[in-house]
């Protein structure tokens, strides 16, 4: 098995500063389609189909209102929780707040379903009779209570936006933490590079000065 190459501790700290960066961007661009535009996120939206449906097959097992609740449910929880692994044994706060971001776009994804509830608007994927998933979980179905879905899509959007400035701190707190330690190995190159004369100098003559 080839073993990793291990970076000297001055490159691997640069290379985890441009990691910042673009994940920055990455936050950024999330947080433009997502919270700004408010619409799904280019490219992110395949996987967050994905996750969905998975969320549907895997909680079918449970009973109708649940295989519904956790289409969305999964959709949202999934980038939450490997967020976390991130973070928890890996203490990696660049991955955990990209995760994040991921999961508050995904959170403003399922309030614009919510909200689409009681209107129908939405061209939904593979449901036949019409009917999305929260227009049957709140509609007579199950809850008859479809008056909620503007109340519970602000809620939900609101800690979607929440979630997004948590990611974003998470990836500032990991670029601020790791500061010092490149202003300490910039000065200590400095140092190494212009050395302390160990001696005093003697003045040279100008006659002298170009004689070997």
């Amino acid at each position: 098995m080839a073993e990793s190459v291990q970076l000297p501790d001055d490159i691997q700290r640069r290379l985890d500063t441009w990691k910042a960066v673009g994940a920055l961007g990455v936050c950024a661009f999330y947080g433009w389609f997502a919270i700004v535009k408010n619409v799904q996120v280019p490219v992110l939206v395949f996987l967050d189909i994905a996750v969905h449906e998975i969320g549907h097959k895997v909680f079918s097992p449970f009973g109708n209102l649940i295989m519904l609740i956790m289409g969305t449910g999964t959709q949202i929880l999934f980038p939450l929780v490997v967020g976390l692994a991130f973070g928890i044994w890996k203490r990696n706060f660049i991955a955990w707040g990209i995760c994040w971001a991921w999961a508050a776009s995904a959170l403003c994804d399922g309030a614009r379903y919510i909200y689409d509830a009681p209107r129908g608007e939405m061209m939904l994927l593979g449901a036949g009779d019409g009917l999305g998933d929260w227009s049957k979980i709140l509609g007579p179905e199950h809850f008859d209570k479809l008056y909620l879905a503007d109340r519970l899509s602000s809620q939900l959007r609101t800690l979607g936006i929440v979630t997004w400035f948590v990611a974003v701190g998470l990836i500032v707190f990991s670029l601020v933490r790791d500061l010092p330690a490149n202003r300490d190995v910039t000065a200590a190159k400095a140092a190494r590079a212009t050395p302390t004369p160990s001696g005093a100098l003697t003045p040279v003559r100008d006659v002298d000065m170009w004689r070997r």
